[in-house]
């Protein structure tokens, strides 16, 4: 009987199905635009946010000197700081994947090269007074490479060596002659030079002391520059040169730099975005993106721009990643590689592929730059803490905090003022939130208008919408009342043409706005926004929460009414 009423009178249900089905896609949209405005303001502010660090203010070598616990609760206990990330570093072998050659930061056991050449041309520094040691440039044409990463130096090729010595021996080089080097690389903002320069120094024992080195390593540090015999030449002079290696104990270190060509250093984040180079702009993507929050133990990484061009990928491969047990620490700083002259202590996991999601470069690279402190043989991953135990201490290059800018200027008079307190220095980057601060307030106004729109077109729409029903349908439900039906059969007048309209109006709302999400909204949130749109499920299931919502509400208030119609007048009901 009740299907026979809708059917009867098609013209009543296409009416409230279509009047329903308006409202819906009114509420929908004002939903939907309010969600995206959200992601755009806090886009903007994660955007135009300023990351910070500390310092001790006191401290020496303040970059490697750890952040005090207190420090971190109090910005942890900071309304204006939004988030905090401490990175963790680890150790990492890439099996079958040579690293970059690059000098970083502090000496490490990678950069130790041991090879046979050919002085070219040389010029003495001139002595200074206010030093204690000599030095002296050459050109050096590479011969043979004994023991050392082999892309530091290439067979054929030339190197400048810089042979430092102190004491009064001096170290004796000729144009022309061929010499053993034991050398290690380095950096030279002097002489411009970078991954092309070695360092021969010849310490005296008590000069090794003197610069706090392992006194074990001594060997290390002396006789660095040996001359060939003349009766000696090729493969027959490299093993002249590997016997006095191994008369002097560095049989390890030899074995030692062939292991360290797979190592890389891992630096497990949080957000790429709250590293200091990247807010500054130092640190940028030439492919893909950083790692995000919602990467947190997904099996992706970054890696860097060299390390990419050198080992042809791109964005959507996979390298095969053995995780450390740890790291290694050299004077407060925190490496995947055994400090100048150490060894290998660290044990590694079965490999897991990682997949690639972004490959990063610097717009300017100094190594000795305290707040960059990142190389090319850097590889960022999630946080996850099924592999990483808790950081013994945290270092300023391992820390960074977010302000949001509307919370900068009260952090500075708050929380900087603490810091200042108890002796801590914050290093933030700049903020440009005047920039946008019009474009936020603009965007946060529209937002509550359409919140607003949202819930009165909703309220508005299902009184509508019950009115014109129960107007349309009277009659039927007077027909019952006369017939003295009970009130769970009357009210069917009324309550089935609301599930037939109702389910037919979500249906079609919910295709119809997610379409329109789909592929008008998304490319433009897109341009805006990248990375932040929500996911289509998600969407779908707004939509349709919203949906059984209304349904909810329309219906209650249809039983409410209904009843309300039982004490009128059959008569009124049936004009």
């Amino acid at each position: 009987m009740e299907l026979r009423i809708v059917v009867r009178r098609a013209r009543k249900i296409v009416l409230i199905t279509l009047f329903l089905l308006l409202i819906l896609l009114s509420v929908f949209l004002f939903v939907i635009q309010s969600i995206l405005d959200g992601i755009g303001l806090q886009y903007t502010i994660e955007s135009y946010a300023s990351v910070g660090t500390v310092y001790r203010s006191d401290a020496e070598n303040a970059a490697f000197t750890p952040v005090e616990e207190d420090v971190l609760a109090l910005l942890a206990e900071s309304d204006a700081v939004q988030k905090i990330d401490i990175r963790q570093t680890l150790s990492a072998k890439v099996h079958g994947m040579e690293n970059v050659p690059s000098y970083f930061a502090v000496p490490q056991t990678n950069h130790l090269v041991f090879f046979r050449g050919t002085v070219l041309n040389q010029m003495d520094v001139p002595a200074d007074a206010s030093v204690s040691y000599h030095a002296r440039y050459a050109t050096v044409r590479v011969d043979s490479i004994l023991a050392g990463q082999s892309n530091w130096i290439t067979k054929g090729k030339n190197v400048d060596v810089a042979i430092i010595w102190n004491g009064d021996p001096e170290c004796s080089t000729t144009v022309g002659e061929e010499y053993c080097f034991l050398a290690h690389s380095s950096f030279s903002s002097a002489l411009g030079m970078l991954d092309t320069l070695l360092y021969a120094p010849n310490y005296t024992e008590e000069s090794v002391a003197g610069y706090e080195k392992i006194q074990s390593n001594y060997e290390l540090y002396h006789d660095t520059v040996l001359p060939v015999p003349d009766s000696m030449s090729g493969e027959e002079a490299d093993a002249y040169f590997l016997d006095i290696l191994k008369s002097r104990g560095l049989d390890p270190y030899i074995q030692e730099i062939k292991e360290l060509d797979d190592v890389f250093t891992i630096r497990q984040t949080s957000d790429m975005q709250m590293l200091i180079p990247v807010a500054n702009e130092v640190m940028f993507f030439t492919a893909g993106r950083g790692i995000r929050p919602d990467d947190s133990g997904k099996k992706v990484c970054v890696i860097s721009h060299e390390l990419a061009a050198q080992q042809k990928l791109n964005v959507g491969d996979y390298i095969p990643i053995s995780l450390g047990n740890g790291c290694y620490t050299d004077n407060g700083y925190e490496s995947g590689f055994p400090a100048f002259g150490e060894l290998s202590t660290v044990s590694y996991n079965t490999p897991q592929d990682y997949e690639i999601i972004g490959i990063y470069a610097f717009s300017s690279f100094d190594p000795r730059e305290a707040t960059l402190l990142f190389g090319y043989n850097d590889i960022f991953i999630p946080t996850s803490t099924e592999t990483i135990p808790p950081s013994k201490n945290t270092y300023p290059y391992t820390l960074s905090f977010c302000v949001g800018g509307p919370e900068y200027n009260t952090f500075l008079d708050t929380t900087v003022a603490d810091l200042s307190d108890m002796g801590y220095t914050v290093q933030m980057s700049a903020s440009r939130w005047e920039d946008v601060e019009s474009t936020y307030e603009a965007m946060a106004s529209r937002r509550r208008l359409t919140l607003l729109c949202a819930i009165l077109s909703c309220i508005a729409g299902i009184i509508l919408y019950v009115l014109i029903l129960l107007f349309l349908y009277r009659k039927e439900f007077a027909l019952r009342e006369l017939f003295g039906a009970s009130f769970r059969h009357t009210r069917k007048a009324y309550t089935i043409p609301f599930a037939v309209s109702s389910v037919i109006a979500s249906v079609l709302a919910v295709f119809a706005a997610y379409l329109w999400y789909l592929y008008r909204l998304v490319p433009q949130t897109e341009l805006i926004a990248p990375g932040r749109t929500p996911a289509n499920a998600q969407i779908l299931a707004v939509l349709t929460a919203l949906a059984l919502i209304q349904m909810l509400m329309t219906y209650i208030l249809i039983l409410c009414l209904a009843g309300h119609s039982r004490r009128k007048s059959v008569l009124r009901l049936l004009k």
